[in-house]
This record gives C-alpha cells, sequence and structure tokens, in this order.
C-alpha cells in the first residue's frame, strides 16, 4: 500500500511500476545514495520517467540532490556538496596529485535521503550505492538541463541586511566631498556587490604593474549563473567616479590591461552612462579580440541596490548586448524583466 506521500506515482506510472518503486523506495536507509541512471536501471523504468519520481521524491521531502565533484583525470571522487556555489572551478586531486579544471561533466548528481517516509521495519538493510563511473544523465550539465532553475537568483540573492548595507555605501559613494573618498568608496561597493554574490570573489587590493587594477574577480565555479561570463575564469572592474560621461580612454585602457593580461571579460563602473560611441567600439573590440567589456553606471547601481534588480542578469543582458551590437536595450525588448 503506498503511503500518502507516494499516490501521486499513480499519475506517473503503471501499476506494475508504481509496486517496483515502492519496493525500491522501501529499501531507502539513511546511508542510501542513488543516481538518475542507477535508479532506472535497478527499477527497469525509462529514464524520463525516473526524473519524473525522483522529482516528485524530491517534492515530498524525501530525497535531496547532492553534488559529487570527480577528478576528470583518475576519476575518483573527491567531494560532496550540498549547495552548487560550493563547487569550486580549480581542485586538486589527493589521489592522482593533479591540479584539474572541474567542468560540468566530472560533477555528479547523486540523491540522498533527506526523510524516510516509512517505519524501520518496513525496510531492508540494502544500500544503494553510486556507479564509480558518471553517465551523461546524472552530470550537473544534464541536471540543470532537465530542472527549472533560476540560476541567476541561485547565486544572486542578497538579505535584508546586505541590501542595507549596499544602500548605505552607495549613500556614501555619491555624497562624498572629495575626488579620492568618492574612487575609493565606489570601489569599496563594487568589491563588495560582487563578493555577496555566491559565484564571485572580489578584491580592491590587487596591484598589478604597471597598471593598477581598481576590482579584481575570480569566478570560482564550474556552473555559473551568468552564461556570457561562464567561461571566464576571472575579470576586471575599472571605477570611475567623475560627474561627467566617462572618456573612451578608460574603455581603450581597459582594453589594453586585459589583452595584456590575457583576460576576456571586463567592466568600466562610472557614474554618468557610457558615451554614445561605446556600444560600437565594444562590438569591435569582442570581434576582433573576443574580449568583452560592459559599462554600469549609477542608475544601474541603483537598479541593483533599490529596485531590487539581479546583477547576474543584468551583467548577462549587457554582455549579449555588446555580442549583438544591439542598436536597442534588450531590456526594452522585454527579453529582460
Amino acid at each position: 500500500m503506498l503511503s500518502s506521500q507516494l499516490l501521486e506515482l499513480n499519475n506517473i506510472l503503471n501499476e506494475e511500476q508504481v509496486s517496483v518503486v515502492q519496493q525500491y523506495v522501501n529499501g531507502f536507509t539513511t546511508n542510501t545514495k542513488i543516481s538518475l541512471s542507477k535508479f532506472s536501471f535497478d527499477t527497469n523504468i525509462d529514464m524520463s520517467l525516473c526524473r519524473k519520481v525522483i522529482k516528485l521524491l524530491q517534492d515530498r521531502d524525501i530525497l535531496k540532490a547532492n553534488f559529487g565533484v570527480r577528478c576528470p583525470e583518475c576519476n575518483i571522487l573527491l567531494n560532496y556538496v550540498d549547495d552548487l556555489s560550493d563547487i569550486d572551478v580549480f581542485v586538486n586531486c589527493y589521489n592522482c596529485g593533479a591540479d584539474v579544471e572541474i567542468t560540468q561533466e566530472d560533477v555528479e548528481v547523486i540523491y540522498t535521503v533527506k526523510n524516510l517516509p516509512f517505519t524501520e521495519g518496513q525496510r531492508s538493510e540494502k544500500i544503494w550505492l553510486p556507479m564509480s563511473v558518471v553517465p551523461t544523465e546524472d552530470t550537473l550539465a544534464s541536471y540543470l538541463q532537465n530542472n527549472d532553475y533560476n540560476l541567476n537568483k541561485m547565486f544572486y540573492s542578497p538579505s535584508d541586511e546586505q541590501l542595507s548595507e549596499l544602500k548605505q555605501m552607495y549613500l556614501d559613494t555619491f555624497s562624498a566631498n572629495t575626488s579620492s573618498k568618492k574612487g575609493q568608496s565606489l570601489e569599496q561597493l563594487v568589491t563588495y556587490l560582487f563578493n555577496i554574490c555566491k559565484q564571485f570573489e572580489a578584491t580592491d587590493g590587487l596591484r598589478p604593474r604597471p597598471n593598477q587594477i581598481d576590482c579584481y574577480v575570480r569566478n570560482k565555479l564550474c556552473s555559473p549563473g551568468v552564461p556570457g561570463v561562464g567561461s571566464i575564469k576571472n575579470f576586471c572592474i575599472e571605477c570611475k567616479n567623475e560627474s561627467s560621461t566617462p572618456e573612451i580612454t578608460y574603455l581603450n585602457k581597459l582594453h589594453s590591461i586585459l589583452k595584456t593580461t590575457g583576460i576576456e571579460f571586463g567592466i568600466v563602473v562610472s557614474k554618468e552612462p557610457a558615451p554614445s560611441t561605446y556600444p560600437q567600439l565594444a562590438n569591435k573590440i569582442y570581434l576582433n579580440d573576443k574580449i568583452i567589456i560592459i559599462s554600469i553606471c549609477k542608475n544601474d547601481l541603483n537598479s541593483i541596490i533599490s529596485d531590487n534588480v539581479n546583477l547576474l542578469d543584468l551583467i548577462e543582458m549587457k554582455i549579449n548586448e555588446v555580442k549583438l551590437d544591439a542598436t536597442k536595450s534588450l531590456k526594452e525588448l522585454g527579453l529582460y524583466k
């Protein structure tokens, strides 16, 4: 007899399949670890149906998704994490000693028991173990593709306390009475803003030769929420505090820094919007050097801080506008609401 938590299985499976899944779930213990492909193999049920069953078990708080990171060199399981934001893009393998770069294909989605729906007497002692090789269906890439996740919201979701701090820093930045204080406060605001985002680590303390970088940001995740920044390991931000339209030379300076250091993405943060000549020049830089430079102004910062505009949505939109050489804002076209 199905528990009340599993009655909806009747809407997904036929009677025979329901019985198989019921028996399978009866075998869950607190040590159970399964993958989508293993669930399908053990129950002999089609993968697409098993995906729906696992989703139901997650919705009923019976299973939860964990992420196993495997070494791409020796395939050993390095560690489990509960949150995508805890996956680093670079790791050192304790087994083979290699310094490796983790991609979505190296992350296996493993489901563990969150709550047992049955009494102890109804369960067997059988423990299901994860497979030693990551099938395509069990990779993080497949998991994200088949689940409706807003990764931008997942990775950038500031608390009320963080928003309050941002608002105060914003006020301090634009009420500063000296040029040096304005510059320092803008850098501090930008650094704090990017550190709020789970996928980034930002610092305003990097001083390379010969040019100074106002803010340096490391993209630490193998599956970040911004597609345009997804393959970029790090980027630079140039902060300009002048109360007039920033000169195009700022863009050229950042372009030079990025090209010299091999970095593929940069942001110019300024009080006033970028000059009208910026979009075409940014697009030419992208086409010639595959370097993307976007601009964020006071109005954008205000939208992020006061209107709860998602930082990653904003960056993604501006990246796409540069790539497309868009003559009209993608937000005005209704693509980013």
